[in-house]
């Protein structure tokens, strides 16, 4: 992917999702703390209302929207792996993201929070769990993202944590658009089969009255 289809894929991302254009590439402005909390804000938004399109109950939103993202026994986590709305690195990602945002906004010292810093003072079995949960984005296999960022995934989110992360929430949203188109096309199937069904149901009915005029024995 080079960075201009990266752009192209980003700005695409935000009129389907009718943000403000720029809005995502912002974020990238934005400092640690503040990226942390807005991106996972972000992601949580998008997949509460994925969650509620998937279950076929959009009224669900509200409540959906409530419930803890991390949780994997009964938070949104759950409700995703449930529905298969997200794979296990997608949530092995979020996961993360919203305990590094727990940690964030639990302390207000945090405010002046650094990525890199962090990362540096993470002994190596942390930094390979940080590694592991957001290289999602950076696939070594595809050599677009070779051209673009190289081989080296694990030294790439080490250098660029905030990149790193950023890469996934935008590959992640797109994962979850998607599967929200593939929920309401199913949703619109399952309402033409009804629809069906009542008119089989109705001419159904209609025949067994009219047979039943006809057998009736004349007075």
């Amino acid at each position: 992917m080079k960075q201009k289809d990266l752009s192209e894929t980003i700005g695409s991302l935000e009129r389907q999702l009718s943000l403000p254009p720029g809005f995502l590439l912002d974020l990238r402005k934005e400092d640690d703390w503040s990226f942390i909390i807005k991106a996972h804000a972000f992601l949580e938004a998008v997949l509460s209302h994925v969650l509620a399109e998937a279950s076929g109950k959009r009224e669900l939103e509200g409540v959906l929207s409530r419930l803890e993202m991390s949780d994997t026994a009964k938070g949104k986590l759950a409700f995703a792996q449930a529905l298969g709305v997200l794979e296990e690195d997608e949530r092995r990602f979020i996961k993360r993201l919203s305990e590094l945002r727990n940690m964030l906004v639990h302390n207000i010292s945090n405010v002046g929070f650094n990525m890199s810093k962090y990362v540096n003072q993470l002994d190596s079995n942390q930094r390979t769990s940080f590694v592991e949960a957001f290289k999602y984005a950076l696939d070594p296999e595809d050599k677009g993202f070779q051209r673009l960022i190289g081989t080296d995934v694990r030294g790439r989110v080490l250098k660029d944590p905030q990149g790193a992360i950023f890469m996934g929430v935008v590959l992640i949203t797109l994962a979850l658009c998607d599967k929200k188109e593939v929920a309401q096309r199913e949703e619109k199937r399952i309402a033409k089969m009804k629809t069906l069904v009542e008119r089989l149901r109705g001419m159904y009915a209609k025949r067994q009255t009219e047979h039943s005029k006809e057998a009736a024995p004349q007075s």
